[in-house]
């Protein structure tokens, strides 16, 4: 867990001024149960340092990532590449991707041996429609991510300005 994710749980957890444990709950549920991602596939396990989706290949499968690390990792022009990324238990790898149908704008690469389920990217659209638990667990995760992404952001431009 980032130090921003941990203040953000530490705050809903009535740690911060104004905040309740009714928040936190409600504000960070936990990840979905496998009965909530009807389509799921079965639990495959994949070993450290499989690739399970390339960068820019359009999205067809979301990956529900139950046990393990998984890191994303970008390509740029020049061969250069950079991690941009580390997924743990309960991230749904590729879901951004998939809702917008685009392609994959990372690599997912195993760092330790992997539990994972998958759908397809069209059947999780759909679920999305009619699963209300499903949709808020997705936007709990998004907005952690863009909230982690402005503080590491922030953290980068102060320290260039010293």
């Amino acid at each position: 867990m980032t130090n921003t994710r941990m203040m953000l749980v530490q705050d809903l957890n009535g740690n911060g001024p104004g905040r309740s444990r009714e928040a936190a709950a409600v504000l960070e549920p936990g990840p979905p149960l496998v009965e909530d991602l009807e389509g799921l596939g079965p639990a495959l396990e994949y070993p450290s340092g499989e690739i399970l989706a390339r960068q820019a290949l359009m999205a067809r499968e979301v990956y529900f990532l139950e046990r393990g690390l998984v890191k994303l990792k970008r390509f740029e022009e020049g061969g250069r590449r950079m991690v941009v990324g580390l997924r743990t238990p309960g991230w749904l790898l590729g879901a951004s991707a998939a809702v917008l149908r685009r392609p994959y704008p990372a690599t997912m690469e195993t760092v330790t041996r992997c539990r994972l389920r998958l759908m397809k990217a069209d059947q999780f659209r759909e679920l999305l429609k009619t699963n209300t638990r499903l949709s808020w667990y997705l936007t709990v995760l998004q907005s952690q991510e863009v909230y982690d992404h402005v503080a590491q952001v922030s953290c980068l431009a102060y320290s260039s300005n010293l």
